[in-house]
């Protein structure tokens, strides 16, 4: 045999090996699947990390030496991660199944396996943008593989190749730049409702404070893991998204009702449908859907002057409208569009198409949306518009009654597939109380996840509709607990009247209730955490952090400020609340109001300092004097977020 007939030999028999990891390539991606499966069961569990690991392993090398280029760095980029979830066990416990469930679906693609087989992905884990705005390049590297295994599409701008038209067009989900862009940044995104991650690399001492007067951002150190941005990005974009969207679907036939019905829960969407065409203009006002599917042909009405009369009703002007009909020639198409319908899909129904419609769809409606101030998924008002709101309803007859409603979820911030879960029950929860006799409810959220509704109505008339709606609430939808706070509480503030509320809402998970109306001694029990903090940027990366744990918090920004609510909080019973306490802070520094509390209130609270001085002795200090930890600014998000649980289990313990 020539050499000429041994290499020709070699080509065959690597196509046909190539041919045959083809072929196993569908049984691989379910092996993957079912992972994802086992470790949202148990996410640390070493035996399904290791199986990962070893499978990941062996499909690198495979992939890479048969010309699977892609599958080889898509897999050698999440063993990488997989050793380091080995290591740190409470690293992205939360997300780990969504990423092995995003690699395998990143599989299909780079195998060239066909879409129609392809999982479907919920809502939560559909791909999200991230901007990168003048980052270094090594920076914007990292951060675009890790996005790969994110499922983010990072879009890389250098300086002098971006403006705020660029912005809008890339419409993205959040934004990540460098400390000298970001006021230009900030000022780009003006009214976008857009979450900015500015990346600080030490040399502006004045950052932190600048950024505080930045709202919607949050501040991540480039010496950490540039990574670490996607730990921020994937909680402060979720009110950015479609999340928990609502479609109503109305159809005579029962089996395309039911198919819908799959499709868009499968997606992560509420679906509700209706048979009766009658009744299409009061269920729009009733359900407030993000996109409504209507047939043409409905037996005793028309889908087209359907289409046509939700046009003419204001506040559906801008309702994302698909018709679907069997008669797909071009006269119908034409009287779709000329209905005001915004697409037409042909009959039968194929799922993948009309999935992919349906979320294209939402996905353009959401940058109006989000520049309107209201939550795209849900359709709910977003804090600014909601504390205007609020401010206007105070200002209207100060006699009356008014009450202010916090809802929050069971178990703290939900992620993924359960935070769309707990969108859509926060829509049908406004939905139940609306249809009550309270008037008018305003009805927004306060951050990522907790509901606020308000009415001209005294607490104990709220009170009693939000009971009602938690108790007709279906079997499985996410559990709450609610604090319901009269205009007594905060007469003429917006924001502390929600954080009265809020208060009242953390005094009933405490106690078991669902929902409690609010008295003047809610403010006077400890939550989970006291932040005595005076930078604003770091308060509220400390805000984000507690919340994504689901622990309660109160932040002080003053020296006495802090000691006199210290002196009077009461923590709940077993539970000896946490203080994350800064050493440099006006009217009285750390160390002082750490004296004053063992004099005091000897033994009531854990103590952990937050400063700058990184010498050993401000550390010995703190710590010889019964703190139970020292933190040295600037703060790693990955570190703080590691450390919490450690500290509220010495906390509770009495233990330093």
């Amino acid at each position: 045999m020539t050499d000429a007939d041994r290499v020709a030999a070699a080509a065959q028999k690597i196509a046909e090996l190539r041919l045959r990891i083809l072929a196993g390539a569908p049984a691989t991606v379910d092996a993957f699947l079912a992972l994802a499966a086992s470790m949202e069961r148990q996410p640390a569990a070493i035996e399904v990390l290791e199986t990962l690991r070893r499978e990941l392993h062996r499909l690198r090398g495979t992939a890479g030496s048969f010309g699977f280029s892609e599958v080889s760095e898509l897999s050698g980029a999440l063993e990488e991660r997989v050793v380091r979830w080995a290591e740190e066990p409470g690293l992205e416990t939360a997300a780990r199944a969504a990423m092995v469930t995003r690699f395998a679906t990143s599989l299909r693609g780079a195998f060239g396996l066909p879409d129609g087989n392809a999982p479907s992905a919920p809502v939560a884990s559909a791909v999200r943008r991230l901007v990168t705005l003048d980052l270094p390049g090594d920076v914007g590297s990292a951060l675009t593989r890790e996005g790969g295994l994110r499922g983010y599409h990072v879009a890389s701008r250098t300086e002098g190749d971006w403006s705020a038209a660029t912005l809008r067009t890339l419409a993205p989900h959040v934004v990540a730049t460098v400390a000298t862009s970001a006021e230009a940044v900030h000022r780009a995104l003006h009214g976008a409702n857009v979450p900015l991650v500015i990346l600080d690399d030490g040399t502006d001492p004045s950052l932190t404070r600048r950024a505080g007067r930045l709202a919607g951002t949050r501040i991540m150190h480039l010496r950490d893991d540039p990574s670490g941005v996607f730990d921020v990005a994937g909680q402060v974009a979720e009110r950015t998204t479609w999340s928990g969207a609502t479609l109503l679907v109305c159809d005579d036939d029962a089996d395309v009702l039911a198919l819908v019905r799959v499709i868009g829960e499968e997606a992560g969407l509420r679906v509700v449908t209706l048979g009766e065409p009658r009744r299409l203009l009061s269920t729009l006002d009733a359900v407030h859907p993000s996109l409504l599917l209507l047939d043409i042909n409905l037996g005793n009405a028309d889908g087209l002057e359907l289409a046509a009369a939700v046009r003419r009703v204001e506040r559906h002007a801008e309702l994302p409208i698909i018709i679907f009909s069997s008669d797909s020639g071009a006269r119908t198409r034409e009287a779709v569009l000329a209905a005001g319908a915004d697409e037409f899909v042909a009959k039968p129904v194929v799922a993948t198409e009309l999935r992919a419609r349906i979320l294209t769809r939402l996905e353009a409606a959401r940058t109006r949306l989000l520049d309107q101030g209201v939550h795209p998924g849900t359709g709910l008002l977003l804090l600014e518009r909601l504390q205007t709101a609020i401010t206007g309803q105070l200002r209207i007859d100060p006699g009356a009654p008014l009450a202010v409603a916090v809802a929050r979820p069971e178990g703290g911030t939900p992620v993924g597939a359960a935070l769309a879960g707990w969108y859509i029950e926060c829509r049908r929860t406004v939905d139940h109380v609306r249809s009550g006799s309270l008037g008018d409810v305003i009805a927004g959220f306060t951050d990522q996840c907790a509901l606020a509704l308000v009415a001209r109505t005294p607490v104990p008339a709220m009170a009693a509709a939000l009971s009602r709606a938690a108790g007709d609430a279906p079997e499985g939808k996410a559990r709450w607990h609610a604090g319901v706070a009269p205009r007594d509480a905060a007469p003429v503030d917006a924001a502390a009247l929600l954080d009265a509320a809020g208060d009242a809402a953390t005094a009933a998970a405490a106690s078991g209730e669902v929902v409690r109306p609010w008295s003047p001694d809610d403010a006077l029990m400890a939550p989970d955490v006291i932040v005595v903090e005076d930078d604003p940027a770091l308060a509220d990366m400390l805000r984000y952090a507690l919340a994504s744990f689901g622990y309660s918090m109160r932040m002080y920004r003053t020296g006495p400020e802090a000691l006199e609510a210290l002196r009077v909080m009461r923590p709940r019973r077993g539970r000896r609340p946490l203080v994350l306490l800064d050493i440099d802070l006006p009217g009285l520094d750390g160390h002082s109001l750490h004296e004053r509390l063992r004099v005091e209130r000897p033994g009531v609270f854990g103590i952990v300092f937050a400063s700058v001085h990184a010498s050993e002795g401000d550390q010995l200090r703190a710590l010889k004097s019964g703190a139970i930890d020292y933190l040295v600014k600037p703060i790693s998000l990955r570190v703080l977020m590691a450390k919490l649980p450690r500290w509220l289990a010495l906390a509770a313990a009495g233990s330093a």
